[in-house]
C-alpha cells in the first residue's frame, strides 16, 4: 500500500507483478496514509495476513505472534492501531486459522519427530512419515502434483491443515485470537477459508474474542450461501460474494433487469435483515480481478457497481486503489502497488466515491431495505428513502419516472416531466421532493 524506508529490489510503479515479489509496503506506510484513508470517508481497514511467513502473500504463517519483518515490528503495528483509532478507523486482521505454513515450528517438529512429536495431533496426518520427500521451497511447491501424507489447504503442500479436534491446536490458535485483541486492541478478525473450519471451533473463536472485547467483529471468508455459519454463535458476517456475484453479472451485462430483480429478491427474502446489515459487501478483492478491469475500463459501469455496493445494506468495502482507478486482472495482477502520484489518479472517480460515502452517511436507514420498483429497460430501485435509476444498456432509454426529484449526487432539483430519456449507462440518485 505504501513503502516508508523499506528497501525493495522491485520498482514500485511496476505494472507486471508476480506473487513472489515484495515491493516494500509496510505498516509505517499505512500509518502515514491514515489521513488519506480518513479523507475519502473510510472508517475501517482490513489487512491481509501480516504475521511472519515465507511467501509474499503471507497465508503460510510461521509465527502468529510476530509481525513479518518485511512489514515492520509489533510496535509498528501497535502504533498503526493507536493512530487509526484516533481517527475513528477500526482495524481488522486476517486470521489464517485453517492452516499453518510448512515452516511453522510445530509442523517442523512433526517432520523431525514423527508420531512421537508432541504436536503430532496438531495437524491432520494421513500416514507417517508426514513428509516423505526431501524439501526446499521449490520441491514443496512441486509436491502439489502428488499425493502427500498430510491434509492441506486446497492442494498446497506448504500450507498443512490444522486439526481442530486437537487441544494443542485449539489452545494455541485461541491464544492468538486473544493476544491481538488484548495486547494491540484490534477491532475485528477476518477468518480465512472459514467454511473449512469446524463449527465447534468457530464458536470457540467467537467466544474467546467476545470475552476479550464484546464489540469484536468476526468475519468469515465464505464464497457461497453461508446461513449455517450466521446463526449468531459463530460469525457476525461473511464476505458477501452472494451479493457480489449479482452485481458482477449485472454490470457484465450477463443478466437482464428482471433477472437482477429476481436474484436480488431471492437474496433479500432468504437472508434475515439483521444478517444483511452486518454483511461485508465487496466488488473487488485480493482474490478477484479489479472492478475497473472487469468492465474493460468503462467508468460508467464502474460507477454503477459502486452505487450498488455503497447504497446496499451491510458494510461496503472498497479494495485499495479502486477509488483512484487502479487496474488489475486476476491475481497477481490485482495486487499492484498503490499509486501515490496524484497526477495519475482518476480524480473524478475519487470525488464520486467520496460523494457516495457522504450520501450513505446522510441517508442510510438500517430499518429499510433495497427494493426493485421497475425492471423494464430502465432499472429503478428504492433504498433508505432514495430512488436509484440506472440505464444499464448501451442505448438511450425512456425514463419511467415523472415529477420533481432532488438529485443528491449533483445537489440540484430535476423535473422529470421535462427529462424524457436517460443515456447509456447513465444513472440518478434521487430523493422525492
Amino acid at each position: 500500500f505504501c513503502n516508508i524506508g523499506n528497501q525493495s529490489d522491485y520498482n514500485w510503479n511496476n505494472t507486471d507483478v508476480k506473487n513472489n515479489e515484495i515491493y516494500g509496503g509496510n505498516l509505517k506506510g499505512i500509518t502515514k496514509k491514515l489521513p488519506y484513508i480518513k479523507s475519502v470517508g473510510f472508517n475501517g481497514i482490513y489487512l491481509t495476513p501480516i504475521f511472519k511467513a515465507r511467501t509474499a502473500h503471507k497465508y503460510d504463517t510461521v509465527d502468529y505472534f510476530q509481525i513479518d519483518p518485511s512489514f515492520g515490528t509489533n510496535e509498528d503495528f501497535k502504533e498503526l492501531v493507536t493512530e487509526a483509532h484516533k481517527l475513528g478507523i477500526k482495524v481488522m486482521l486476517d486470521g489464517v486459522f485453517n492452516h499453518a505454513g510448512f515452516y511453522h515450528p510445530f509442523f517442523q517438529d512433526v517432520i523431525k519427530n514423527g508420531p512421537k512429536s508432541k504436536y503430532a495431533d496438531a495437524f491432520v496426518i494421513k500416514k507417517w512419515p508426514a513428509v516423505d520427500f526431501k524439501y526446499d521451497d521449490l520441491k514443496i511447491f512441486a509436491s502439489s502434483q502428488r499425493d502427500i501424507n498430510y491434509e492441506t489447504f486446497a492442494t498446497t503442500p506448504y500450507m498443512p491443515k490444522w486439526n481442530f479436534t486437537s487441544e494443542i491446536t485449539q489452545n494455541y490458535l485461541l491464544g492468538v485470537v486473544k493476544y491481538w485483541i488484548d495486547e494491540y486492541n484490534i477491532d475485528a478478525w477476518r477468518l480465512d477459508v472459514s467454511n473449512e473450519i469446524s463449527f465447534e471451533f468457530l464458536r470457540k473463536i467467537k467466544k474467546v474474542a467476545r470475552e476479550s472485547n464484546p464489540e469484536t467483529y468476526i468475519l468469515g471468508e465464505n464464497w457461497d450461501q453461508a446461513l449455517p455459519w450466521l446463526g449468531g454463535d459463530q460469525m457476525d458476517a461473511v464476505m458477501n460474494y452472494f451479493l457480489t456475484n449479482i452485481i458482477w453479472d449485472f454490470i457484465d451485462l450477463k443478466i437482464t433487469n428482471l433477472e437482477f430483480k429476481n436474484r436480488l429478491t431471492h437474496y433479500l427474502v432468504g437472508t434475515p435483515k439483521t444478517i444483511i446489515n452486518s454483511q461485508y459487501n465487496l466488488i473487488s478483492s485480493h482474490d478477484t480481478e479489479r472492478i475497473k478491469s472487469r468492465v474493460d475500463n468503462d467508468m460508467r459501469r464502474v460507477k454503477i457497481a459502486h452505487i450498488l455496493l455503497l447504497l446496499s445494506h451491510g458494510t461496503p468495502s472498497v479494495y485499495y486503489g479502486d477509488e483512484i482507478g487502479l487496474e488489475g486482472n486476476q491475481d497477481p495482477d490485482n495486487r499492484r502497488p498503490m499509486i501515490w502520484d496524484e497526477s495519475k489518479w482518476d480524480l473524478d472517480f475519487l470525488n464520486f466515491i467520496k460523494k457516495l460515502i457522504q450520501i450513505r452517511q446522510e441517508y442510510h436507514n438500517y430499518n429499510s431495505e433495497m427494493k426493485v420498483l421497475s425492471h423494464n429497460e430502465v432499472l429503478v430501485l428504492s433504498t433508505s428513502d432514495l430512488i436509484i435509476v440506472i440505464n444499464n444498456t448501451n442505448q438511450n432509454q425512456s425514463l419511467p419516472i415523472k415529477d420533481k426529484y432532488f438529485d443528491v449526487l449533483n445537489n440540484k432539483l430535476l423535473d422529470f416531466n421535462q427529462i424524457e430519456t436517460i443515456k447509456p449507462f447513465e444513472f440518478y440518485i434521487l430523493k422525492k421532493e
